[in-house]
């Protein structure tokens, strides 16, 4: 799926802070700022050498990102960089491909609402390509920041929370976004938002080539916006549909049309082979954005926690051993969202309560054992 970021093994220079790095120095969650520091955030109208980071004409061609705002309010006002990732092999399909070099930004709109800030259930992400020289600068001044380590979950960036944005970490970052990010180095945009009275998830996204827009085509359903329709009636049973469906996946089919019935249909057997997929749509081993739509990566983990919830009698640690991903380092989710269905962000928040898929978070523990000097983590690949 075409929206979340994939890592894979890539050679870096041989640096002695390599040692150090762990999850939250690969992919950045920014806290929520309070409203007196919600202008320190970045915005669209940070600018550096190479441009700005966020056009009025990107935001535009995205349906309403905030339903009850004109969109150019929205951009000027109200989108802020909430997530930031380092991708630095993105490969796309079942062949060969060279590793793209690249940093991810991930924008939500921030609003006000009884003296706190929240988000609303909507993002653009942009993606900004690197060659292998300037990629080297990225990465020596990446490791000029402060470490967390290897022992620290993924989780909203300790440092930050522990300095605020007004601290050193979070004006070396936003100083390091504006060096290396822009619109000369923009190569894709996506985006995620809710549509219809906040039941249709809508996905879609462009590839900018040679100055143009270009509509990604999205794999498995061979269209260019795939959407999601969710029932919030009961919000730990799916009763909705994926527009379009994916034939590969009937079994998805028929729970996202009424989870209940498919448990209570003696279907059991469809079942487990439907979460044994989902493991491996979470493992960057087996799924990468060539191969993988947008709708399904986003269900996976809210699909596995139904599982899990409704089969607790299944020893799931044994039984889907060989689909799920394994690694040495802490894979811990400490993100704050429970269980529910209409819960279907990857790397940002909802509302107030920060979001990690599992997804992401292997992503980010497959990037460490490429690292220079982190060779202990190798064992497990």
């Amino acid at each position: 799926m075409r929206f979340i970021l994939f890592f894979i093994s890539f050679s870096l220079p041989v640096m002695g802070f390599a040692q150090t790095w762990g999850l939250n120095d690969i992919s950045i969650l920014i806290p929520l700022p309070t409203k007196d520091e919600l202008s320190l955030m970045i915005g669209p109208g940070t600018q550096g050498p190479k441009g700005k980071l966020l056009s009025m004409d990107l935001t535009t061609r995205f349906p309403k990102l905030v339903p009850e705002h004109p969109q150019d309010h929205t951009f000027k006002n109200l989108m802020k960089v909430v997530a930031i990732r380092l991708d630095p092999c993105l490969t796309e399909g079942t062949g060969p491909h060279k590793c793209k070099k690249q940093i991810r930004l991930v924008w939500q709109p921030l609003i006000e609402f009884d003296g706190k800030i929240l988000t609303r259930d909507a993002a653009l992400h942009t993606f900004h390509q690197f060659e292998d020289v300037e990629w080297a600068k990225v990465i020596t001044a990446w490791g000029q920041l402060e470490k967390t380590g290897l022992q620290s979950p993924l989780q909203v960036h300790p440092v930050i929370q522990a300095q605020g944005h007004q601290g050193v970490f979070f004006q070396k970052l936003k100083n390091l976004i504006t060096e290396f990010c822009g619109e000369a180095n923009l190569v894709r945009v996506t985006g995620m938002n809710v549509m219809n009275g906040e039941q249709l998830w809508s996905f879609l996204g462009y590839d900018v080539i040679a100055g143009e827009l270009q509509r990604i085509m999205i794999p498995r359903i061979e269209h260019d916006i795939q959407g999601v329709l969710l029932g919030l009636s009961q919000r730990e049973e799916f009763n909705g549909r994926m527009i379009p469906a994916i034939s590969l996946e009937p079994t998805l089919t028929a729970l996202l049309t009424d989870s209940k019935g498919l448990k209570n249909g003696s279907n059991e057997r469809e079942i487990r082979e439907l979460m044994g997929r989902m493991y491996e749509f979470e493992n960057p081993k087996f799924a990468n954005p060539g191969t993988l739509d947008c709708v399904t990566c986003h269900l996976a983990q809210s699909t596995l926690q139904w599982g899990q919830k409704n089969f607790a009698n299944w020893n799931w640690k044994v039984d889907f051993q060989n689909q799920r991903y394994e690694s040495s380092v802490i894979l811990d989710n400490k993100s704050t969202q429970g269980f529910q269905t209409n819960q279907l962000r990857a790397f940002g928040y909802f509302a107030d309560k920060s979001v990690i898929s599992q997804r992401v978070i292997n992503e980010s523990a497959e990037i460490l054992k490429s690292l220079p000097l982190n060779s202990n983590l190798r064992e497990l690949q």
